[in-house]
Formats: C-alpha cells, structure tokens, sequence
C-alpha cells in the first residue's frame, strides 16, 4: 500500500461509519453522500434512485455544486432494481454524465431503497473502485434505515394512538407555528375545539371498549373531513381539535357546521342506531379572539361551553 493511499482509507472509514450512524434528515444525509461519492478518483457524476410510497420514486444530484432532488413516477424508465452495467437508455434528467454508468443497490431485499448510479471519469475509468462505491451504497443503505427508524419514532410521538389524529403537544406546536404565519403574512386562522355529547352516557350503557371504538370511528370521520392543511388533533378525553389556516370565522362556522352534520350521520360500530352521540363545537380566530395559542384556545373553549349549554349538536363563535 502506497503512503498516500492511508489517509484516503481514514477519511473512508470516517465516512462509512457516520454514514451508519446518521440521524439527521433524509437530504442532508444524501447530500453528503454525494459530495463524498463526487470527491472519489474515477467518479465523474452520481445519481441516487430512491424509491417512495405511492408508486412515486425520488432523483437526487448536485449540479454545479447544489442539491437537486425531484419526485417523479417510479415508472418502468427508472433502474431502482438495476446492479451492474446500465445498457439501457436512460432519460437524460436520470443519466449521471461520465464513462460506462454502473448501478449499485443501496439496501438488500425488501430492505432496498433504490439504486445508485455512477458515471466513470471518461479519462480515468480505471481509477473508479467499484468494491468502494458498493460499500459505500450499503452503509449509506443503513443510514436510511435510521432516518426512516426516527422520522417513525417522531411520529408516533406526535400521533395519539387511539384516534390515529395528532396529539396534544403536536396541537400546541402547530397552533404556535400557524399564529406566526398569519400574523407574518396577514392571513385569517381560525381553530375548533369540539366535544362528543353524550359520551358518558355511552361509557355508563356499553362499556368503556365501545368508548374506545366511537374514539377511534370519530377520530376517523374528523380526519376525513379536514383539508390536507388543516391540524386535526385529539385535544384530551372526549375532547377534539382542528387547526384552519387561512380560514376566517365564518369559513370555520361552515366547517365546523359540516362536522355536526357530518356527527348526526355517524352511526358507532357495534352500537348502530341504538345510540347516538352528537358533537358540541366551538370557534375562535386569529386575530380577534386572542393573538396566541392561550387565548385562542380560550376562546375556543367559552365558545365550545355556550354551545354545550344550547343543549349540544351545535356551533358557536
């Protein structure tokens, strides 16, 4: 081994063993794997094929020293399978620029998150280590898995278990970052608090295992009824909660109307038409109701008490 050869086996070591360990983002993690992998002798480009859940499939580059990443179909012109020489034709968004691109797997099995493309320096191909690249590819496999472990483990922390909504904390984080953006911006906000009626009642007559599945079929109904942007969040008890950014008071009464009819055609698993329970709903906006999230919460809630105190299935603001 040449002397200027043991460092480079250093740096390699370093690499792979951070690369193992990683438990930061899913872009900062490639982003320095390509940067480590374009600093190879031999390597003039390399693209990274990812899969993506929904059929879809991620590319990843860096041109002219950026980081790109598109999403795009995972359709049959993307190698996320290939190893080994590429001698089909590939798109030219898709190619890596070089001699002889070569597909490496980065992961195994069902463990396997796609493909990594590399592109041979066209005047020194013979100085490309495949053997490297490869583990390289396998550690940066690892890696993925652990950002994958953690973005998990992030969202069961904010996921309430039994209503599949977001939880309480997750609710006061959003509620906090949603105030700063309307008040940066200029544009309405508005929140539901919202309270089952009756629900003791049910506990007391069926059980609190029937509880728990009207929990879970509410928690369901409410997250079909939101828009993608909206925060649906089981608030505590029997208690829930909806996050409406750029929506004014009367854009919310109107939802908060369309969940209480929604509740009125509910009907609970396993209790039917044997009982049924309606929804108590309370609104308050941003700014006029209370300019951060205690005192829209608040609000929300002395709206949610006139509305109980109308005698339930009702709207107030």
């Amino acid at each position: 081994m040449r002397e200027d050869e043991i460092p480079l086996m250093d740096e390699t070591l370093i690499l792979l063993a951070s690369l193992r360990r990683h438990r930061g983002s899913r872009d900062r993690l490639l982003r320095r794997f390509l940067t480590e992998i374009l600093a190879r002798e031999g390597v003039e480009d390399a693209v990274i094929l990812l899969r993506l859940p929904g059929g879809k499939a991620m590319v990843c580059r860096e041109r002219r020293g950026v980081f790109v990443r598109e999403e795009r179909p995972a359709g049959p012109d993307l190698p996320l399978a290939a190893e080994g020489p590429v001698r089909e034709p590939l798109p030219k968004k898709i190619a890596p620029r070089g001699d002889r691109p070569r597909a490496y797997p980065v992961g195994e099995g069902s463990s396997r998150h796609g493909a990594l493309l590399v592109g041979a320096a066209e005047d020194r191909p013979e100085d490309l280590s495949g053997e490297e690249i490869r583990r390289l590819a396998r550690f940066l496999a690892v890696g993925l898995d652990n950002v994958l472990l953690l973005d998990e483990a992030r969202r069961e922390s904010r996921i309430d278990p039994l209503t599949g909504l977001f939880n309480y904390k997750h609710l006061n984080e959003q509620l906090r970052l949603e105030i700063e953006r309307a008040r940066r911006f200029g544009n309405p906000l508005s929140i539901l608090l919202a309270d089952l009626d009756r629900f003791k009642s049910l506990n007391d007559r069926f059980g609190h295992p029937w509880g728990n599945e009207a929990l879970h079929a509410v928690g369901r109904l409410i997250g079909d009824s939101t828009r993608t942007i909206d925060t649906a969040a089981k608030y505590g008890g029997d208690d829930f909660s909806i996050i409406l950014p750029n929506t004014d008071r009367r854009g919310a009464c109107r939802a908060a109307e369309r969940l209480v009819k929604n509740m009125r055609e509910l009907r609970l698993p396993g209790v039917g038409d044997r009982f049924r329970i309606t929804l108590s709903v309370g609104v308050a906006s941003f700014p006029e109701d209370g300019t951060d999230v205690r005192a829209l919460i608040r609000s929300a809630d002395e709206a949610l008490d006139r509305a109980k105190g109308r005698g339930g299935d009702s709207v107030a603001a």
